[in-house]
């Protein structure tokens, strides 16, 4: 096993779709406010978890196009995984500049989402890419409570056999 540092640029972690023993991390421009279109939010990922879950996006990514909800070039797919993430630049009316939201996000520092308003707590990411597919509607704004409990619920889901990776508060550390 060999332990594969990575800075705090942003990074993906991208899966071949032709092979999901191939994997490669790869560094991305930083993404600036002035590069998101009205109605975009830049999000932070600071967590999010593998489970069972992720072999099933991988396994079934054309089939059930998970590879489209985050795309990336050539024969590399971005697969979801379930986290939570902080607004560092919006230019949404809905989403505000340090809002914490959990839902489907890349495997990844940061991504856009163009958000959209479901219910008081709920958003649906209204990406043209991800719109058609069910799982666009699963972004729930946790506003500042969770902030408080935040710390006491990854506690709990390490306890319970989930690994949740930190990828904007430590550094983190990959194992391939």
């Amino acid at each position: 096993m060999t332990d594969i540092a990575i800075d705090q640029s942003p990074w993906r972690f991208l899966i071949s779709r032709n092979d999901p023993t191939k994997t490669k991390i790869t560094s991305d421009k930083p993404i600036e406010r002035e590069d998101l279109n009205v109605g975009q939010s830049l999000i932070s990922i600071e967590r999010f978890s593998f489970t069972a879950n992720n072999i099933l996006y991988v396994s079934m990514g054309n089939q059930n196009r998970y590879w489209d909800l985050f795309p990336a070039e050539g024969e590399w797919g971005n697969s979801p995984a379930w986290g939570v993430g902080r607004v560092l630049e919006s230019k949404s009316d809905i989403l505000k500049k340090g809002s914490l939201i959990f839902g489907f996000f890349p495997l990844a520092s940061q991504c856009i989402i163009q958000p959209g308003e479901l219910g008081p707590r709920h958003i649906v990411d209204n990406a043209q890419h991800r719109i058609l597919i069910p799982t666009n509607d699963i972004c729930i704004h946790l506003g500042s409570s969770f902030q408080n409990r935040r710390n006491q619920f990854v506690s709990r889901q390490v306890r319970g056999g989930n690994l949740w990776f930190f990828p904007s508060i430590h550094k983190p550390v990959c194992h391939s």
